[in-house]
């Protein structure tokens, strides 16, 4: 008897669209941000064993960090601060995803 595939995953790079999302600034102010996050999966079996759905784990944290950083900002700072928002959603999601 042999095991029939049941999960079917690609190591090379991917992209996953991060529909635009409400987020508020510190200042209470309400904007609209989305994102585009490039992904490799490098272990297919952590893939498959250590999380449920891998792109809808990777998806939701990242719309959830999202709005957490916007939320760290003013208007002015969310405006000039791409870069240091790219850094932490970076770090958390790296964090996050290493068993994965």
């Amino acid at each position: 008897p042999f095991e029939a595939v049941s999960f079917q995953a690609t190591t090379r790079e991917q992209v996953l669209d991060v529909p635009p999302q409400q987020c508020y600034t510190l200042d209470n102010a309400p904007i609209r941000a989305d994102a585009v996050v490039y992904m490799r999966i490098t272990s297919v079996e952590a893939a498959r064993y250590n999380v449920q759905d891998v792109m809808s784990a990777i998806l939701n944290l990242c719309l959830t960090k999202l709005r957490e950083e916007v939320g760290k900002l003013t208007l002015d700072e969310s405006f000039s601060s791409r870069e240091r928002i790219n850094k932490e959603l970076l770090k958390d999601l790296n964090a996050v995803s290493q068993t994965w």
